[in-house]
């Protein structure tokens, strides 16, 4: 019987993730190590960057994630444009308990790697309970 590697996956890359691949394959290891540095810088970023939120602001952004289309690595900048939408169209906030203006004002401040991380919190949250 053959014993299975519970480590090894199979993954399909797009033109843009082999490009990204591409520039940093070669003499620094196998393609496995260089996608695992690649994830591990990942998952660190979203660690260090995640903000200070509430726990009814992380339970809103589990929310609205379903509504908010964030396919494309790009797209993770419209976090706070679609939020301050559905805020402004269905006062969610509200619903929700959360103080929207307040919640806006700080994404306003939030980097690339703030929405990266809040995003990345939400679509973690959204798989959990897809498994539940």
């Amino acid at each position: 019987m053959q014993e299975r590697n519970e480590n090894k996956i199979n993954i399909y890359l797009t033109a843009k993730s082999r490009e990204a691949l591409a520039k940093r394959d070669g003499k620094s290891g196998s393609r496995s190590s260089v996608i695992q540095r690649i994830f591990n810088r990942y998952d660190e970023t979203c660690h260090r960057y995640m903000p200070k939120l509430s726990e009814e602001e992380k339970a809103f952004f589990c929310h609205i994630i379903n509504d908010i289309s964030i396919k494309e690595s790009w797209s993770v900048n419209y976090l706070t444009y679609d939020t301050e939408d559905i805020i402004n169209q269905e006062d969610t906030d509200v619903s929700w308990h959360i103080n929207g203006k307040k919640l806006l004002a700080k994404m306003k401040q939030w980097g690339f790697a703030e929405k990266l991380a809040v995003v990345d919190m939400a679509e973690m949250f959204a798989v959990r309970e897809s498994l539940q």
